[in-house]
């Protein structure tokens, strides 16, 4: 079985149980409900690891929409958000973080990652500044 490479070996059990919770249709899988995708327009990555630029097709997306920034949002800090920016820097985006719009299991590894991740990769921005910043481009 493939599923998650080595990755899922690095917690047995937890992993296991993990994904069978967080699969396409189920409640852990499920965008949060004020959220509004548009089934026409919006895109959606299936990713099988932390990053979101890992063995997907984000990165052929991103090329031909000529992106040069990547706003990083999600319920990992630690894990999934920190993978993805690192991976996105890697590449040659800018990478932004709104600082609410990311969360994780627990204060301190949410904050440490905040921190650590400013001072190293992405801006970490208040959500108003990167709302303003979306406008700016209309």
């Amino acid at each position: 079985m493939r599923w998650r490479g080595l990755w899922r070996l690095r917690l047995p059990g937890r992993h296991t149980r993990l994904s069978e919770d967080i699969k396409r249709g189920s409640r852990r899988g499920a965008f949060d409900s004020r959220l509004h995708v548009d089934n026409e327009r919006d895109y959606v990555v299936n990713k099988l690891m932390p990053s979101a630029l890992h063995e997907t097709n984000l990165q052929s997306l991103l090329v031909w929409h000529g992106c040069d920034t990547v706003v990083v949002t999600g319920g990992s800090t630690s894990g999934c958000a920190c993978a993805t920016v690192v991976d996105g820097l890697w590449r040659g985006y800018r990478m932004i973080v709104p600082e609410a719009c990311v969360a994780d299991v627990h204060a301190s590894p949410h904050f440490a990652s905040l921190h650590d991740m400013h001072k190293k990769y992405p801006d970490v921005l208040r959500v108003a500044e990167v709302l303003a910043f979306y406008k700016s481009l209309s």
